[in-house]
């Protein structure tokens, strides 16, 4: 009785659940993706006005 992806995904019990499943991982993807634009085109608006700090040395470590 081996049921396949295809014929579990036909079911209408687990319906709902896929749908939910993929739903939430597209909302956290584009949220996520969103966030990343806004967040890089302020630091590249902001960027003539201030200069991030090297992370250089904090990164290799300084001796």
């Amino acid at each position: 009785m081996h049921q396949g992806p295809g014929q579990l995904l036909r079911q209408r019990r687990f319906g709902p659940f896929f749908a939910t499943q993929f739903l939430g991982a597209f909302n956290d993807n584009v949220f996520k993706n969103a966030l990343i634009i806004l967040v890089t085109f302020q630091g590249l608006r902001n960027a003539g006005s201030y200069q991030f700090p090297s992370l250089t040395p904090s990164v290799v470590g300084s001796s």
